[in-house]
């Protein structure tokens, strides 16, 4: 090892990573699309290697997970009894699921996004089919209908004036 202090060894693994970060990316990426199949196969072998890594994990990093489960989910595990069963269930702290896009009316029958401008009330929001979704982001990001009016118009302009010529 050309280092034996275990902090300078991290700090040169650090340093070479950021030089070769790209064609380290690219190697895995082009790893894993390679191996995609044998991962599986390996995967579905060891159902019970994995639940017991994953088990061991999750009781080391419990409060890191918890918190960043509690900061980016919103909702709340519900314990109810379903059937005479005991269930364990989602509630969505959002209005009711529509099940169509609130927008443009098409009707959508999974995959609707919730599209909420207030973190503290996420009552206040609109079930939106991905193309709406994007757009109502867009809007609220600053970016006005009226801007892409304006630019779309002076592109066909410019087009129609070059074809002239």
């Amino acid at each position: 090892m050309p280092y034996k202090d275990k902090e300078k060894r991290k700090e040169c693994k650090k340093r070479y990573y950021e030089r070769h970060k790209e064609e380290l990316k690219e190697r895995n990426r082009k790893y894993s699309k390679e191996h995609r199949k044998q991962k599986r196969e390996w995967a579905l072998k060891n159902k019970d290697k994995i639940k017991k890594y994953s088990k061991k994990y999750y009781e080391k990093n419990k409060g890191e997970i918890n918190s960043k489960i509690r900061k980016h989910c919103r909702h709340q595990h519900l314990n109810t009894i379903i059937n005479g069963k005991p269930e364990r269930i989602l509630r969505l702290n959002k209005r009711e699921w529509t099940g169509y896009c609130e927008l443009c009316g098409k009707e959508v029958k999974k995959y609707l996004h919730y599209h909420h401008w207030d973190d503290e009330n996420l009552n206040i929001g609109l079930w939106l089919c991905i193309y709406c979704h994007r757009f109502a982001e867009r809007v609220d990001k600053g970016i006005k209908v009226s801007d892409y009016e304006r630019l779309k118009e002076m592109v066909e302009k410019e087009i129609r004036e070059r074809d002239k010529k």
